[in-house]
């Protein structure tokens, strides 16, 4: 199946999340913003409609007849990063798309190497816990965020409403805790921010077949111990993912057996 399924495919794969590529996004955006990097571009494409097709580039002409599948110019745009105006005004005007700007949105988060502020982190708010959940196995969310959502919830919870209307009948940290112990099993979401961050170490660690994993170690790990890597020019969220190993230290969890383990889930680090 190698030669069938290239090692970009994440979703729908075992063994591979489509949150590899998300972390691997970030990575290669990095710079973009920066004076006097070397010309580069970068296109969010969207594949679907033959209606509204345009083919890119020359290159595109044979991945469109062996796969069938077309770029969508209405919802595809390119992102410059060291280019002149003249020369992106070239490129627009030969593929059809327009420019876009940082920060863009890619499988259902921000794409950005800086840390996640109030206005990026909306989306959240609007569907609580479950998105909360998915983006927390990406990124490490800032405290506020966190203690927003958990108000909105617990003012749910206790009234049917977002709004503020009375105290709280019982503490919340209470009904995080599991059902035998007197609380409602209800996910601490700084927790398991912490503990899906960790996941992210862990499969690092072990070298798992990912491109993210790949690249990072490609890159910064180089052959060398992990833990004695502070990868200061990579992305805000891989240097996060490495200082994770605080969180396995706080547990309990040795360092130099964690490369050793066959398996591990967030729910068995939350837990911890």
């Amino acid at each position: 199946m190698d030669t069938s399924v290239d090692p970009s495919q994440a979703a729908f794969v075992p063994g591979r999340m489509i949150v590899d590529n998300i972390l691997l996004s970030h990575e290669l955006e990095k710079g973009y913003g920066r004076k006097g990097i070397s010309p580069r571009s970068m296109m969010k494409i969207d594949i679907g409609d033959a209606r509204f097709v345009q083919l890119l580039f020359d290159t595109f002409q044979d991945f469109s007849k062996g796969s069938g599948l077309i770029a969508n110019t209405s919802k595809s745009s390119i992102y410059f990063g060291g280019v002149s105006i003249a020369e992106q005004d070239q490129i627009m005007a030969y593929t059809g798309f327009t420019r876009g700007n940082m920060t863009f949105i890619y499988l259902r988060v921000p794409v950005s190497t800086k840390i996640l502020s109030i206005a990026q982190s909306q989306l959240i708010r609007s569907v609580l816990i479950s998105m909360q959940k998915y983006w927390s196995e990406i990124f490490i969310l800032p405290k506020k965020i966190s203690q927003l959502i958990e108000q909105m919830c617990k003012r749910f919870l206790w009234t049917g409403k977002v709004e503020v209307t009375k105290k709280a009948l019982i503490a919340w940290s209470r009904l995080c805790q599991p059902q035998l112990t007197g609380g409602i099993n209800i996910i601490d979401m700084e927790i398991w921010n912490k503990a899906a961050i960790s996941k992210l170490l862990w499969n690092m660690c072990t070298k798992k077949d990912r491109l993210w994993i790949r690249w990072i170690h490609a890159y910064y790990v180089k052959g060398r111990c992990i833990w004695e890597i502070e990868p200061k020019q990579a992305t805000w969220v891989i240097q996060n993912i490495f200082k994770a190993k605080q969180h396995f230290i706080d547990v309990g969890i040795p360092l130099d057996t964690i490369h050793t383990m066959s398996s591990l889930t967030i729910k068995a680090i939350y837990q911890s």
